[in-house]
């Protein structure tokens, strides 16, 4: 009991010494940052600003609440993450909030200071003042597709994409959509993706924006190539090991001179996926080569990482409710059973009952009996039935 007892002393000692230490010292002179906040943001939301920033606030552990408290402050000191002022790096942060707000369609938007307030032990507060503007709004938006005959399917696709983007979203009391950058940038890349998951793997999206600046609209065109129509050319597996290439092409579920589709590509990178004997997989359409541009067969190379397909499994647990048992776990797993990426997994749990107690009773009732109990669990599973990709 007093060897307990030194021993409980002497960690108490350790953490007290501990805690009046710390492990991060910061260069002479630097002064470090307990808040950044931008004054003025209302239309834009002030976190995606900060976001933006370099100057960051210094982080700690539940907000610093461990700072001071005996026996913890060593945790807040081996935790916190500092970050100190730099003037050089808030001017170029007042330029970042600049493009930010012009980025959200607030050309307008003007950062008249940068303030450096001065807190206790020697700390700053940051505040980044901003006069919002109002944003420019989005007038039209146009899709200008020469062959929308030859893609009819694509067609429609893209034009459900550019009424989305010229109706959505509208922030209450604006009358039309703001023009934004990402959403602009997400609209060339929906259009574009309209080509390609329709045969078209060289199509092409430009966009152009024009701004009136005095009258705070935008307009909007997208002009669209589709190129010629694509289909895949030869589909090569690399680094499949032992693992049979029958069930996996079957999940793949495209093969050489079917219509050329990123869906299918991202359909069949998701059904790989479910084989759950990869630990990774890259699927590759070769269109940049200079050779293979003007090519209409786009040859797919699909790159894999097998994972262990045997394992063993032991482990101990126990059971605490309509019954109250101890049990082992023993187990063994083999994901390419006889090949055919068949998947067999026997478990086996022999253990105890100590019977009668239950959950409610373990208080007031002692077991009388220990009975043995075994059960076996047998899991087989066969890919690719009835269909390639079940």
């Amino acid at each position: 009991m007093l060897h307990r007892a030194g021993s409980w002393l002497l960690g108490l000692t350790l953490l007290a010494a501990l805690s009046g230490c710390s492990t991060k010292e910061l260069p002479r002179g630097a002064e470090v940052i307990d808040r950044v906040d931008v004054v003025g943001a209302e239309l834009v939301e002030e976190k995606g600003v900060k976001q933006s920033l370099a100057t960051s606030k210094t982080e700690r552990v539940l907000g610093g609440l461990l700072e001071g408290i005996p026996l913890l402050t060593f945790l807040d000191a081996l935790t916190v993450e500092y970050h100190t002022f730099d003037r050089y790096v808030l001017q170029r942060d007042l330029e970042r909030v600049r493009r930010y707000y012009r980025a959200r369609g607030f050309y307008a938007a003007e950062v008249t200071a940068g303030r450096v307030v001065p807190s206790d032990q020697g700390h700053v507060r940051v505040e980044i003042v901003v006069a919002e503007g109002d944003p420019v709004l989005l007038e039209d938006a146009q899709l200008e597709f020469p062959d929308w005959q030859r893609a009819f399917r694509a067609n429609l696709t893209m034009r459900d994409a550019i009424n989305d983007f010229r109706s959505k979203p509208r922030v209450s009391g604006e009358p039309l959509p703001r023009f934004d950058e990402e959403r602009y940038d997400q609209a060339k890349e929906e259009v574009l993706r309209a080509l390609t998951d329709n045969g078209f793997a060289r199509g092409t999206v430009t966009g152009k924006a024009s701004v009136d600046l005095p009258r705070r609209r935008a307009r909007v065109q997208f002009e669209v190539s589709a190129g010629p129509r694509c289909h895949f050319s030869k589909v090569t597996l690399e680094g499949l090991g032992e693992i049979p290439e029958g069930p996996v092409r079957s999940a793949i579920g495209f093969e050489q001179g079917d219509d050329y589709s990123t869906a299918r590509i991202d359909a069949a990178r998701h059904a790989i996926a479910d084989l759950q004997v990869f630990g990774s997989v890259e699927i590759e359409a070769a269109l940049s080569s200079a050779q293979a541009s003007a090519k209409t067969d786009i040859p797919i190379i699909i790159r894999f990482q097998p994972i262990k397909l045997r394992a063993v499994k032991v482990g101990l647990g126990a059971e605490v409710g309509s019954q109250i048992d101890a049990h082992g776990i023993v187990g063994w797993e083999d994901r390419n059973f006889i090949g055919g990426l068949r998947r067999i997994t026997i478990e086996t749990r022999p253990g105890l009952v100590f019977f009668p107690t239950r959950l409610e009773t373990m208080v007031s009732q002692a077991p009388t009996d220990v009975l043995p109990e075994a059960e076996l669990r047998i899991d087989f599973k066969q890919p690719a039935f009835p269909e390639g990709r079940t």
